[in-house]
């Protein structure tokens, strides 16, 4: 396994991150190959920024006021500490089978229900993360954001906390808000 890694700052390499990092390689997907730990967010914004000019070949960046995120030494350790907690939990009660079995059920009852409603145009996700498409119209993709809206308010009322997603990175479509009211 060792091999493979790329290693950006040896320095941080803790037993507590080598060990964190082993196991989040068990759980991951088959096609994942790599984990890269980073302890802060400027170095996670570095490594980000030359992933994206190494596949992109590009140069330029859009930055955001007020989105960077720093974390001390101490915070890190701790945070490394908590997550090979959560993923000696995640061994113990056998989590990502039960999520793996769960999802399965999920997709195909998701399915069932796009097999008979045309407002669903298509189901995504993996494991237990994943949902359906709400569209006006099934062809076309165009998005249904009232029905979307109405969905959410029904799921919460029966005790389900979910939302429908709008922002083009995780596959939706921000609606344009001079025609369709949108409360985010």
């Amino acid at each position: 396994m060792f091999e493979r890694w790329i290693i950006f700052l040896a320095g941080m390499l803790s037993r507590p991150v080598v060990a964190l990092a082993v196991q989040i390689a068990r759980y991951a997907p088959g096609e994942l190959e790599r984990c890269l730990l980073l302890s802060t967010g400027a170095e996670s914004n570095e490594a980000a920024l030359r992933m994206a000019k190494l596949v992109t070949g590009g140069h330029e960046v859009v930055a955001f006021t007020q989105s960077w995120h720093g974390m001390t030494g101490s915070a890190v350790a701790a945070t490394y500490s908590a997550g090979r907690k959560v993923l000696e939990v995640v061994e113990r009660d056998g989590l990502v089978e039960r999520a793996r079995i769960g999802g399965e059920r999920l997709a195909r009852g998701l399915r069932r229900l796009q097999s008979r409603h045309a407002c669903i145009g298509d189901v995504r996700g993996r494991g237990l993360l994943l949902g359906p498409e709400v569209v006006a119209d099934r062809e076309t993709r165009e998005p249904a954001y009232a029905l979307g809206q109405a969905i959410t308010r029904e799921c919460m009322k029966l005790g389900l906390n979910m939302n429908i997603v709008k922002l083009p990175s995780m596959g939706g479509r921000a609606p344009d808000r001079a025609t369709v009211d949108d409360p985010r």
